[in-house]
């Protein structure tokens, strides 16, 4: 009988050879600096590691992973006062119908703070600029959809009506970008 742990590493399995292993990228966080100052936002660290900058005089945070994948959550927090409710249940309701209509973008609510949050696993050689010029501005457009289903001027077919526009001009540009390339509605190859 043979020894399992004798057997041979076969090509494409096990640890690739010094020779062949990509070259290293930069950390996600400094990627996604680079990204941001492209798009002219001015970024800074803070204290916790979070990357800040201000959009439209909104101040957004982005939590970087590298660790086993790379995942980036883009996110931002406001205080609530008058004239939203104040009723906990009418608040979390909001925040429910937000989430069934969006699926990139998750609102929850923390003593009297709204939390809107937008998080991605990214695949290797992502586009981050790309995906930060969507996802900053449906962050923001979920807080401003949140607001409205709050105060009770937007019912839920309102919103579900705005989730399918965004949803079907998303796959438009998504399609329009592919060109049939495997991988460019990801950012991938180039495109």
């Amino acid at each position: 009988m043979t020894d399992p742990t004798a057997l041979p590493n076969l090509p494409g399995f096990g640890a690739p050879a010094a020779s062949d292993a990509p070259p290293a990228e930069a950390s996600l966080r400094d990627r996604l600096i680079e990204a941001l100052t492209s798009l002219e936002l001015q970024p800074t660290v803070d204290d916790d590691g979070d990357i800040t900058f201000l959009f439209q005089d909104q101040q957004l945070f982005i939590r970087a992973s590298d660790e086993d994948a790379q995942v980036v959550r883009l996110f931002g927090q406001w205080r609530l006062a008058e004239p939203v409710p104040e009723d906990r249940g009418e608040r979390l309701e909001a925040c429910n119908d937000v989430n069934i209509a969006f699926n990139m973008i998750k609102t929850a609510i923390a003593e009297d703070t709204l939390l809107v949050t937008s998080e991605h696993l990214l695949p290797q050689g992502a586009d981050l600029r790309s995906l930060l010029m969507v996802t900053i501005p449906l962050v923001l457009h979920g807080v401003s959809l949140w607001h409205q289903r709050a105060i009770g001027e937007e019912g839920m077919d309102d919103i579900m009506q705005q989730a399918q526009a965004q949803a079907a001009a998303q796959s438009d540009a998504d399609a329009a970008r592919a060109d049939g390339a495997p991988g460019a509605a990801f950012g991938l190859n180039g495109n």
